[in-house]
């Protein structure tokens, strides 16, 4: 629990907050749109293209964060003593999982000729993972600080349930949007499904256990 506890931890939480808080400032209509990411796709057209090199990595590595604390609630349970360390492993394990998966996608956009699909997969990724990182954010604080960390010590396996729920509807809404439910795109399915997903999500938690 210690680790819940510490500066850094807290500091990084409170790094995110000042992201957001500066969106919001500058482009209140982009948090707005972000809200309505599951119902609409807006934001990740109207946005990404247009993003500077440096908001990226920005955004990212604050992300990167957040989603690092929710795969830390599964590494809480399985994993005697949760350390700062094991969570910058956790994190550098994610960066190289996302990292391989645009790889993939690239590689499939040549293959098979179908940029316009791989650029809005690649798009609705990193929509995805901004908005379980802005819904997220309040729940952890919560979970995190309220009652010396009482949810998180006896319900921070059913939140990372919650929020991996949450990543498959999210895909599924991907799939919705790339019409990639039609009858013609099964190859292709079949195809996503191995490589992009069920091979890396594998893969991921492999790593993760390796550090139990």
């Amino acid at each position: 629990m210690s680790f819940y506890f510490s500066d850094l931890y807290t500091s990084l939480l409170v790094l995110y907050a000042v992201f957001v808080g500066i969106l919001a400032y500058f482009d209140k209509e982009r948090i707005l749109l972000l809200m309505q990411y599951v119902i609409n796709q807006k934001y990740a057209i109207k946005y990404h293209r247009q993003d500077s090199y440096g908001y990226r990595i920005f955004a990212y590595i604050n992300t990167l964060f957040i989603i690092g604390i929710i795969i830390s609630f599964y590494m809480f349970n399985n994993i005697e003593d949760m350390s700062m360390k094991v969570f910058g492993q956790v994190c550098v394990i994610i960066s190289i999982w996302i990292g391989l998966k645009i790889a993939v996608i690239h590689f499939l956009e040549r293959l098979f000729e179908l940029s316009n699909y791989a650029q809005k997969y690649y798009y609705s990724l990193c929509s995805s993972l901004f908005f379980i990182g802005f819904i997220s954010y309040p729940i952890i604080l919560i979970t995190s600080y309220y009652m010396n960390g009482f949810f998180l010590e006896s319900y921070s396996m059913f939140i990372f349930y919650i929020f991996s729920s949450l990543y498959l509807i999210l895909k599924v809404i991907t799939f919705k949007r790339l019409n990639l439910f039609k009858i013609k795109y099964i190859f292709y399915n079949i195809l996503y499904l191995c490589t992009l997903e069920l091979f890396p999500y594998v893969g991921l938690f492999k790593l993760l256990n390796i550090l139990n």
